[in-house]
């Protein structure tokens, strides 16, 4: 059954959501940066970290709702470095309850208007567990080539595990 949700730019009351949100999606996957415990900030500390999204005519930050309820989340990072301004990275999470049902395709397209629109953006990067075969399938669709492999990336209960590096070079049409 397809589920009904919609797409936003993050808000700053969205903080202890987001924070609650981690700990669940933390819980759920060993593919992402964090655990069960989420990120171990405050809720003034993540609204600020939001606030420096929505004050950034290059970062933005989206979450996907379900009757209210965060069921993913992704962003857009891009270089301030002058030297680097031409390069962006992006990340996302999607809960597993909501995994193979477009969602993270429809974020991926969210992430991809915006790189295109920044003129100055040309090279988006992320890392990706090499084992999450989905999300590699995914990031390929949209134009995005492994260059190169982080070894020991993560150590999640004594297993280590390896993370593809992949880029995606907006000159080329993607």
């Amino acid at each position: 059954m397809k589920q009904s949700y919609m797409i936003r730019e993050a808000r700053e009351s969205d903080a202890a959501a987001f924070l609650a949100y981690t700990k669940i999606v933390g819980s759920e996957s060993d593919y992402l940066s964090f655990g069960k415990d989420g990120i171990p900030i405050t809720v003034q500390e993540e609204a600020d970290f939001i606030r420096n999204y929505q004050n950034d005519s290059h970062n933005a930050m989206w979450c996907a709702l379900d009757h209210n309820e965060i069921i993913a989340v992704c962003s857009f990072d891009a270089v301030k470095n002058k030297r680097m301004a031409h390069r962006a990275s992006i990340g996302m999470s999607v809960r597993k309850a909501y995994w193979h049902q477009g969602i993270a395709t429809a974020m991926m397209q969210k992430l991809m208007e915006h790189a295109k629109a920044l003129p100055d953006v040309s090279i988006i990067t992320l890392e990706v567990i090499c084992e999450n075969k989905h999300a590699i399938h995914l990031y390929e669709r949209f134009g995005f080539q492994i260059c190169g492999c982080l070894h020991q990336f993560f150590r999640i209960d004594g297993k280590d595990y390896d993370a593809y590096i992949m880029e995606c070079d907006l000159r080329k049409g993607n």
